[in-house]
């Protein structure tokens, strides 16, 4: 009865007021659609869901390379206090000098790992992992040894790392860490140019990247199992020379190589006597 007499009221007024009722109607009937469209346009999710930033995947990194060295304590190789304040001079003396590309607060870290490959790479935090192999192996003079450093200081300062995300389980070996930290071919030339620059401005002989590279490239068979590939290795060698060429610095610098330091023997000696 309420229901009818309720109908009766709303069409007596409606009789009355059409076009009122009309407007007051659309208003809630395009109104609320409007509201509801708003909202499911603007649907936030949780930060949970969100897409990860860079900064978020270089702190993910990071922690990676935590896990990595917790996986390989027994591999690290321990050096005395003379060797360690040495290696730490050297990345000391390379920040100094290039504030300007390196200027964030990390307190870089290298860890020397006992394994058969050569291979440097570094995590954003400041971890810095060189093998024994290639120590031992492949870098004949301190130049050498500091464009190694120079170049895993330039990509960890400034974050230059693949953006993609992996789920660490259990123990990480090598090649489950190694896909997520090379970086491309144009990467790497920016990255040698830097390096070059940094090397000069630090004292150091800048060519001696080059000859890293080089060395790289003449024994690119022992470095296939670290996912070189001769190609990639020759164009890397063929885009420096072209750029210290094209800026006249190749012939700047022949002939200017520093003898090593009796603190960088001692170093190398003890890296093989303890790997």
């Amino acid at each position: 009865m309420n229901a009818i007499f309720s109908f009766k009221i709303y069409r007596g007024v409606f009789k009355r007021h059409p076009i009122i009722i009309l407007l007051v109607f659309n208003f809630l009937f395009y109104g609320c659609s409007s509201w509801f469209s708003k909202n499911e346009n603007e649907l936030k999710l949780s930060k949970d869901y969100q897409y990860h930033s860079k900064k978020d995947y270089l702190d993910h990194l990071s922690r990676l390379g935590e896990s990595f060295l917790d996986s390989n304590t027994r591999a690290v190789v321990k050096v005395s206090s003379k060797s360690y304040g040495y290696i730490n001079d050297i990345l000391e003396n390379i920040v100094r000098n290039n504030e300007v590309i390196l200027s964030k607060d990390i307190n870089a870290e290298i860890f020397i790992v006992k394994d058969n490959r050569p291979f440097h790479f570094s995590f954003p935090g400041g971890k810095i992992i060189i093998s024994s192999s290639l120590i031992k192996n492949y870098i004949k003079s301190e130049g050498v040894l500091t464009a190694v450093i120079t170049l895993e200081l330039i990509k960890l300062y400034n974050g230059i790392y693949k953006r993609n995300l992996i789920v660490p389980l259990g123990f990480l070996s090598y090649e489950d860490v190694l896909p997520y930290l090379k970086i491309t071919l144009e990467d790497k030339e920016e990255v040698n140019k830097w390096a070059f620059y940094s090397l000069k401005r630090s004292g150091y002989d800048p060519l001696s990247l080059l000859k890293l590279i080089q060395i790289k490239n003449k024994n690119f068979l022992d470095f296939l199992s670290v996912n070189e590939t001769s190609d990639s290795l020759s164009r890397e060698e063929t885009l420096l020379k072209s750029f210290l060429i094209r800026n006249k610095l190749i012939d700047s610098y022949k002939g200017i190589e520093k003898n090593s330091s009796q603190e960088f023997y001692v170093f190398l000696n003890e890296v093989k006597r303890r790997s």
